[in-house]
């Protein structure tokens, strides 16, 4: 009895040990105050990533690192990769024996006596007789080896190195977008600050040119004709002025939105937009041959299905593998309290061979199966390629028309430029007026803000060039 005592002591206390772990666990229900918290912790850690205790200088360089640092994409990405180098070593933990341990403590309502009958007459040939006590404890420590699943093992732990491969593509994906992202942003928001610096100022002088018209008109210093003609000419050129500084106002807020600051922080972007343009230029100038191949092998999504590839062509081995009969070792230490036994402690060991029917019997339908899967992996891979190289080719017409575009702007802007300046020249000569220097500034401005769009727009299709070639912009551009 003493060993069932002992054995209800442990049973408690392991009940005791789940009830406690249990009720450690943070849990939380739906609209429940832990919901609340949790919400709460999570704004908490936002907010603290995004505070910045004044204006912030950022190169495009330092913004690129942010936002690899604080993105939580790239966080999740990363975890992944880690989670799937631990699956390696658990497949190479299923190549060992099966090793297993117990301790039982047996025992029986009677003392379970039995007796023989003899074959030959029919009756007892044997007085009811005790060969096990009524209670006892036994030890059996076994282990056993099947070596088709070490062969599987094997080449499971090879799928596990091809599914961190993948992983780790899928990461660097993360990694080219964002730089990419910001890359593409970055210079929106440059021509933004840019834009209220020179701008400011000559959106302030139509007002109050426009506030002056009005006040000639109402003094009867200009005929409503007079009026309405001047108010046109410099309403034309604000609403343009206005309009282009309006579509660059939101690119600071995605900038910062990728950078995980907070909406409120002051940027100040110093990297010159021209520092990177001859290296952008450039990129037209490879050969797009050299460009195909080198998107075909540095595309994430490419390298991927390499390891996919892999995975598949190792699933049908694994097919043919589990049909082959089954070598399994096993090896046993025991010990039983009984009294009645001559020898309390013995070893027993056995190899047996073990064919599975079934598997014989599926063994055509999974093999036709999994050369099916490795057919379609091909295909999809032979698909993928098709697709990066005419995003190549795509991202290299758009990266050339709009160079050519933003060549015809510079010009524009140029043109613009001297227009202004002689309506400047004519006003001092009293052949202009004040209306005509400022409309005609203002659409100068508008005009050079458009150029800077544009050459927003170039680094941006460059940026587009490079991520489709599997380019990161940091190495791309360096």
């Amino acid at each position: 009895m003493t060993c069932f005592h002992s054995a209800g002591r442990i049973c408690a206390l392991l009940f005791s040990l789940l009830v406690v772990t249990n009720c450690a666990g943070n849990y939380a229900q739906l609209d429940s105050p832990g919901h609340a918290n949790i919400v709460q912790q999570d704004k908490a850690y936002i907010d603290a990533v995004g505070e910045a205790p004044g204006p912030v200088s950022l190169s495009l360089e330092q913004a690129m690192e942010r936002a690899v640092q604080h993105n939580l994409d790239t966080r999740v990405s990363a975890l992944e990769v880690l989670s799937r180098q631990d699956n390696i070593t658990l497949e190479q933990l299923r190549a060992f024996p099966n090793v297993s341990l117990s301790a039982a403590a047996q025992g029986r309502s009677n003392k379970g006596a039995s007796s023989s009958e003899s074959v030959l007459t029919g009756t007892q040939s044997l007085e009811p007789s005790i060969s096990t006590e009524q209670y006892r404890r036994t030890i059996d420590l076994s282990a056993s080896w099947n070596m088709i699943d070490v062969a599987l093992a094997a080449l499971q732990t090879d799928t596990a190195r091809d599914e961190v491969a993948i992983a780790r593509e899928r990461h660097n994906k993360i990694l080219q977008n964002i730089r990419r992202d910001v890359y593409s942003v970055y210079w929106q928001a440059y021509t933004a600050q840019q834009a209220r610096k020179t701008s400011a100022g000559l959106v302030t002088q139509a007002e109050q040119q426009l506030s002056a018209i009005n006040e000639a008109h109402r003094q009867k210093l200009l005929s409503s004709t007079q009026a309405a003609e001047r108010r046109r000419v410099l309403e034309d050129s604000l609403l343009g002025l206005k309009t282009t500084i309006e579509d660059l106002a939101f690119a600071e807020q995605e900038l910062k939105s990728l950078l995980a600051y907070s909406p409120g922080t002051q940027l100040v972007l110093t990297t010159k937009p021209r520092e990177y343009l001859s290296q952008a230029k450039a990129l037209l100038k490879k050969d797009p041959q050299e460009m195909e191949l080198t998107a075909l092998e540095n595309r994430p999504e490419m390298r991927e299905t390499i390891a996919q590839r892999n995975i598949t062509l190792r699933d049908t081995q694994m097919e043919i593998a589990r049909t082959f009969p089954g070598v399994e070792l096993f090896y046993a230490f025991n010990q039983d309290s009984n009294k009645f036994l001559q020898d309390n402690r013995w070893q027993s060991f056995s190899a047996s061979i073990i064919q599975s029917v079934t598997a014989l019997i599926t063994a055509p339908s999974r093999y036709k199966a999994a050369k099916n899967r490795e057919t379609l992996e091909e295909a999809r891979r032979i698909s993928l390629a098709a697709a990066i190289v005419t995003q190549v080719h795509l991202a290299r017409a758009r990266m050339s028309s709009l160079l050519d575009i933003y060549e015809t702007s510079q010009r524009r802007a140029h043109t613009a430029g001297t227009l202004a300046h002689g309506m400047q020249v004519r006003k001092q000569e009293g052949f202009s007026s004040g209306v005509d220097v400022l409309s005609a500034r203002m659409d100068a401005e508008v005009v050079k803000l458009q150029t800077m769009q544009y050459e927003a727009q170039l680094q941006q299709a460059a940026a587009a060039l490079m991520n489709s070639m599997g380019t990161s912009m940091g190495a791309g551009m360096s």
